[in-house]
């Protein structure tokens, strides 16, 4: 259970690993098991954490109005061309790993690499047959992580 201090923490961390601020409205759906969350604590302290999201056929289109609002600020985004790609995938069900972020003073450990296969083993149990995410162009670190773990 995703508890207020557990929210604290990931929030704490989210915005020293990441570019952008999650708005209150992300970690208000890890409340509401809208998003899947998934934390590595050593003793009490918040070390990991992943996040995903799962898109079903039967809600397409309010999933990509969730993902636009999500990505907003991270990159230029235009409805009518990714939508156009994106409808490839509509009738499947796709795990969309959100994020995925470890305490720098925790890096290199393998945490990374076991919050990954964790969410994957969940999004598969969920009967997801696609997982996705997007990672930066310029985060070398975090592509190197998913090479490796395939």
């Amino acid at each position: 259970k995703f508890r207020k201090e557990d929210r604290r923490k990931l929030k704490r961390l989210n915005d020293a690993c990441f570019p952008l601020v999650y708005t209150e409205g992300f970690y208000d759906d890890i409340e509401e098991c809208k998003l899947y969350c998934i934390l590595a604590f050593e003793k009490d302290e918040l070390i990991g954490g992943v996040t995903a999201r799962i898109k079903r056929p039967d809600c397409w289109l309010t999933f990509l109005e969730t993902f636009a609002k999500f990505i907003q600020g991270l990159c230029s985004f235009n409805m009518s061309e990714d939508n156009v790609a994106m409808k490839q995938d509509e009738n499947q069900v796709i795990g969309y790993i959100s994020t995925l972020c470890v305490d720098v003073n925790h890096r290199r450990k393998g945490i990374g690499s076991i919050l990954l296969k964790e969410i994957c083993r969940v999004l598969i149990e969920e009967r997801c047959s696609i997982v996705k995410l997007n990672v930066q162009a310029t985060n070398e670190t975090a592509q190197e992580l998913y090479k490796r773990n395939g």
